[in-house]
């Protein structure tokens, strides 16, 4: 049997399994785990997340700084002086200078099915008093609470759905994409209905992007969050891309686009050409990117029997039978890989692809593009929910 690997992902979300989380939380709903902080243990004696002073002075990058009205950037030593003035300090893209942090990401990413460079680590530092006003975020998070005490209020966000920018209280300008995409009038202050958390060292606070959330340190202790991001490409983005990869084969839209010469009627048959594409692109073209297969739900078709066997060292064929169909042949040549989707094929009630890399390990690259290839061939039906 191989070694069963350590989910980061298990750890962020315990006491929930992975696939719990992913089914009843993933990505829609807050979700606060208040597990041991020694289930990370291979960060709690990293120097750079013992205190702020450790912290600013590693940051390889100018370090935000923030409190009511005020969002600058600094260097590490102005930023000690804000600091101890009582103002938050933000610090982002520290998976580049505290490999541990680089680790967790990239672990989280894997067990996600995500592109690394779709994932990153923040880290926020407060004085006890401190805090960040009302806002909402526009990349998922796992807010990871190393030192002292944070109480969180977090609520909908019924002004602006699925926002791709980030907003706060206090902000001079909202920006045209995000008031094209609001409605009504922005709120001032946190909805009635919001909930108050409060989490110590070991809480984990799941964030969906564009809930609303304000913070505040309480106690005596200075605060350290890491966070986990999330930046998860949009349908529109997807519907984009294919489109765009569809377009740019043919060389008649690969042609230089200047204004002058340009005709109404050459444009509009360019335009008719771009409709036709649109209605030729399927599904699957949305996502021939591999990396969303890991965090789909999958369920076998029927079959009679499944077998793998191997004729050679890096040779591994996945046999599946089915009585209507006959025998469809997978040629593998990682046996890991093949001895993965012969789990989800003998699997009746279905599986996450995450869970496979959680237990078999491997490139998430090759098992996505695998479980690509069953959707293909009819072996397995994709869902983004489960039954």
């Amino acid at each position: 049997m191989p070694q069963r690997r350590t989910s980061a992902l298990r750890s962020l979300v315990y006491p929930l399994e992975a696939d719990v989380f992913l089914r009843q939380y993933f990505p829609h709903r807050l979700y606060l785990s208040r597990g041991p902080l020694h289930r990370f243990a291979r960060l709690l004696h990293v120097d750079e997340l013992k205190d702020a002073e450790s912290a600013a002075r590693a940051c390889r990058t100018r370090v935000r700084v923030w409190s009511r009205g005020i969002d600058v950037r600094v260097d590490g030593v102005e930023a000690m002086e804000c600091y101890r003035a009582g103002m938050t300090l933000y610090m982002n893209e520290v998976e580049r200078f505290i490999p541990a942090v680089d680790r967790l990401v990239r672990s989280v990413a894997t067990d996600l099915g995500r592109p690394i460079d779709q994932c990153g680590g923040e880290l926020i530092v407060s004085r006890p008093g401190a805090g960040a006003p009302m806002h909402f975020d526009s990349d998922d998070g796992f807010n990871i609470q190393f030192r002292g005490r944070k109480r969180w209020r977090t609520a909908p966000n019924r002004w602006v759905a699925n926002p791709l920018v980030s907003y706060g209280v206090g902000f001079a300008d909202i920006g045209r994409q995000l008031s094209a995409h609001a409605s009504g009038a922005m709120r001032n202050r946190m909805p009635a209905n919001s909930r108050t958390h409060t989490v110590g060292p070991g809480s984990v606070v799941y964030l969906p992007r564009g809930t609303w959330h304000e913070t505040r340190v309480i106690g005596r202790d200075d605060s350290l969050a890491l966070v986990v991001n999330l930046r998860v490409p949009n349908r529109g983005d997807r519907v984009i891309d294919a489109l765009k990869r569809r377009l740019l084969s043919r060389p008649e839209f690969r042609a230089t686009a200047y204004p002058m010469g340009a005709s109404d009627g050459g444009w509009r048959a360019l335009l008719s050409e771009a409709a036709r594409e649109v209605n030729a692109i399927t599904p699957h073209e949305l996502f021939s990117d591999p990396s969303p297969y890991l965090f789909a739900f999958f369920s076998p078709t029927p079959h009679d029997r499944c077998t793998l066997i191997s004729p050679g060292k890096a040779r591994h064929v996945l046999r599946v039978h089915r009585a209507r169909h006959g025998s469809t042949e997978l040629i593998l040549d990682d046996r890991a890989l093949a001895r993965a989707l012969r789990r989800v094929l003998g699997q009746p009630g279905g599986v996450y692809g995450a869970t496979l890399l959680e237990e078999f390990g491997g490139d998430s690259q090759n098992l996505g593009r695998a479980l690509r290839m069953l959707v293909g061939g009819g072996l397995l039906r994709r869902s983004t929910d489960p039954p």
